[in-house]
């Protein structure tokens, strides 16, 4: 995994729970981990 990548990924989750935050789209705290450990595996896989 190079690092902008994970930068990449990192900014997306990110951005998306802010967003979550500000009211616009409801997500629970359930979700945001299904969502970080997702991604965590995606990352891993590809090095």
């Amino acid at each position: 995994m190079n690092h902008s990548t994970f930068e990449g990924a990192l900014g997306w989750l990110t951005m998306r729970f802010k967003t979550a935050e500000e009211n616009i789209i409801g997500i629970d705290d359930e979700r945001k981990e299904a969502m970080v450990s997702n991604l965590l595996v995606v990352l891993t896989s590809e090095s």
